[in-house]
């Protein structure tokens, strides 16, 4: 992302969660004329400044790929449409769409690593009791190395399943999974686990923490901080760190928080759309066919409808014009209405 790109984001980010330029600078420690100058495109912003404004804003400017894996990576796929531009109305639907490969995780299945083969061998001085491993070899192999994914156990391999086993040759983690994740790439404390096309989690004693019943599960922080979006079917849901469902699983789509209001993600169900907070609440009932970007009409408004009517909404998820008319424009703190074919003029009361 080039400087003056950097700028432009940051300008309708800001103007979306309806920050001054002032208040970015006092919360980022930084002059006014520094985030002017950044959104003007005017200087390129050193590294440790993009971090301090993305750390404010709850958001990432840039998409990186820091990690180096030799394993499958899964992202996430989200496409933000715009819906449609009516007479001298712009409007944007910001309907997220979540595919089915919304998974982000790193699989880790050592029989494909470069490092391991399958050809039943053990690796040197790992398995402490050999006469009891050729014995059990018979029913698995072992393709992992002792402390590659947990620090007490191997991965080992039955067809196309995979489990755990100790340093004594026990079976901790049954071999009955297609794919196991590493330990703390999604969760601290979890792996990813896979039964047919559902997931779940595994904890470091190999019992079973969250259910394996989603044919999706995303990153944790990824889209909220303590949460991480599932899906089951073709609806979605967040739960929390602890495996416990905090948004239910009942939304066609989920936006990122803080991309169209700074406290709310925009959810969908069937044809509408509303709001959720931070806390996983409705702060705005689902009963709109569409919601534009705070700040696009006005600094702190945004253009809603119901059926094929249009009124405006205030920041606190106020519909403070009713959903009656066929267009509205905004000019200062008056509302220009059009309804069978008349003009009027509302005063907003913000």
């Amino acid at each position: 992302m080039d400087k003056l790109s950097f700028g432009k984001e940051l300008v309708r980010i800001r103007k979306a969660r309806g920050l001054t330029q002032a208040e970015v600078a006092e919360k980022c420690n930084l002059t006014i004329r520094t985030i002017q100058r950044i959104e003007n495109g005017v200087v390129e912003p050193r590294a440790a400044t993009i971090k301090i404004i993305a750390e404010f804003l709850e958001i990432d400017f840039f998409e990186t790929s820091s990690q180096n894996s030799n394993f499958n990576r899964h992202k996430e796929s989200w496409q933000i449409k715009k819906l449609f531009d009516l007479k001298t109305n712009t409007m944007k639907k910001v309907s997220i769409l979540i595919t089915t490969s919304l998974i982000a995780i790193y699989f880790l299945v050592t029989a494909f690593n470069k490092n391991n083969n399958i050809k039943g061998e053990y690796s040197k001085n790992d398995v402490t009791t050999k006469v009891k491993n050729e014995t059990l070899s018979k029913d698995y192999v072992v393709v992992g190395k002792f402390g590659e994914i947990h620090k007490d156990w191997a991965l080992v391999q039955k067809g196309n399943k995979f489990g755990f086993i100790n340093r004594k040759g026990e079976i901790i983690v049954p071999i009955e999974y297609i794919a196991i994740g590493m330990f703390g790439e999604i969760h601290r404390d979890w792996a990813l686990v896979q039964k047919g096309s559902e997931f779940g989690f595994i904890n470091k004693s190999g019992k079973v923490v969250v259910p394996i019943e989603y044919n999706a599960i995303g990153m944790f922080g990824e889209t909220h901080r303590d949460w991480a979006l599932v899906q089951k079917g073709n609806e979605f849901g967040f739960i929390n760190k602890v495996g416990k469902v905090v948004v239910p699983i009942e939304y066609i789509a989920i936006g990122m928080f803080g991309e169209i209001h700074r406290d709310w993600a925009l959810v969908q169900k069937g044809s509408e759309f509303g709001f959720i907070n931070k806390v996983g609440k409705v702060a705005v009932p689902i009963e709109y066919n569409a919601i534009g970007m705070f700040g696009e009409i006005a600094s702190d408004l945004a253009l809603v409808q119901k059926a094929s009517r249009f009124g405006l909404m205030n920041f606190k998820g106020e519909e403070i014009i009713s959903c009656k008319y066929e267009s509205i424009q905004v000019k200062g703190s008056t509302a220009i209405v059009y309804i069978n074919g008349e003009t009027e003029r509302i005063q907003i009361k913000r």
